[in-house]
């Protein structure tokens, strides 16, 4: 496959999330919910982590539980993460 889609759902604590300078966009749901996408991840480096340029997430709170939609590759685009989110709430 050209991609993989990861699903993350954790109870909601905190709004503070570290991601690349200039890699965030606040965006809205179908349904009204506030997410952010994140454009990039945190990869293994030599001598810790470094912030790499490959791979989407989109991070946002929901019925009091956070859920956390990752893509990595180039074969995901970001309207899939979104139309994954949008199915999830019932959109």
């Amino acid at each position: 496959p050209d991609g993989e889609i990861t699903v993350i759902q954790e109870a909601a604590s905190g709004d503070d999330l570290a991601a690349g300078a200039g890699s965030i966009t606040p965006i809205g749901l179908p349904d009204g919910t506030s997410a952010i996408l994140i454009d990039g991840s945190w990869t293994a480096a030599e001598g810790g982590l470094g912030w790499s340029s490959g791979g989407q997430s989109l991070v946002y709170a929901r019925n009091g539980g956070r859920t956390t939609i990752s893509s990595e590759g180039t074969g995901v685009h970001a309207s899939t993460i979104i139309a994954i989110a949008a199915s999830m709430s019932g959109q």
